[in-house]
């Protein structure tokens, strides 16, 4: 897991493609400290694992899935790459969740100077994935952790500020260029449980329709409240008191006639 605050910006240092996927080096200085075998680096937002390294660079291999979801098919020897290790529970998440798991390519459509930031407008491709990025939500862009700004059919746009120009490699890209893309994990899950089951799928999956179940299902041995009831915070001070909670209860606790409760005949 990652925040998408990129730690620095390495280099492609040399690449061996063939037939079952890529071994790619890469030059780097901070994010090879204390690096260990085995362990993952997002590369431009895509989560890598550490093959072997050295005193200047690591290595690691991209399957021909990951070639075909990444930009990783256009890297050549100088190309620079955004590097971040995976967050630890004691480091602040100034990004979003970011799980290095990329969706797929965007492209780059046009960047235009707005005040002290650049304006860059994407574009996805596919409805499905458009359909996950929301106006102040976030993306993670080439790994970079960035607010939306604007969402139209699929197309969004994202103001990129000096300081993320500067320790990103954001501003090589171009109009025309692309870009590895990961939306946010949240959406997918409701997008996920949103819509009906697909042949294979969980029958399980919630659809709009759903979404009040039937809890017959869910608890067979159901019962209804035929008679409502109110019970009064007051009312159960004494009784908490002498047995030793001091915890103030919620003010009042009701059931109304028709509600469901978990019901044992036994």
């Amino acid at each position: 897991m990652f925040t998408g605050l990129i730690e620095e910006v390495g280099r492609i240092a040399q690449v061996e493609a063939n037939a079952a996927g890529s071994r790619i080096r890469v030059q780097a200085q901070r994010i090879l400290e204390k690096l260990a075998l085995g362990d993952s680096i997002a590369v431009d937002g895509a989560c890598m694992t550490v093959i072997a390294f050295d005193e200047t660079s690591f290595t690691f291999e991209a399957s021909p899935e990951s070639l075909s979801k990444t930009n990783f098919s256009s890297f050549q020897p100088g190309k620079r790459v955004n590097l971040e290790r995976p967050l630890t529970p004691s480091s602040r998440i100034g990004g979003h969740y970011v799980t290095g798991h990329v969706d797929g390519l965007g492209k780059v459509l046009s960047r235009e100077e707005q005040g002290n930031s650049i304006v860059y407008t994407f574009e996805v491709p596919s409805e499905s994935m458009a359909a996950l990025l929301v106006p102040k939500g976030s993306v993670a862009v080439l790994g970079i952790s960035l607010t939306v700004n604007t969402v139209s059919d699929n197309r969004f746009t994202v103001a990129i500020i000096p300081h993320t120009l500067g320790h990103t490699n954001l501003g090589d890209y171009q109009p025309g260029d692309v870009v590895n893309l990961e939306t946010d994990l949240l959406g997918k899950y409701v997008q996920r449980l949103m819509r009906a089951p697909q042949a294979g799928e969980n029958p399980y999956c919630a659809t709009p329709e759903t979404l009040q179940p039937d809890l017959t299902s869910v608890y067979p041995t159901h019962a209804t409240v035929e008679e409502s009831i109110s019970i009064d915070a007051p009312s159960l001070a004494p009784a908490m008191n002498s047995i030793g909670l001091t915890r103030k209860p919620p003010a009042t606790a009701q059931i109304h006639t028709g509600s469901w409760f978990n019901h044992d005949p036994e």
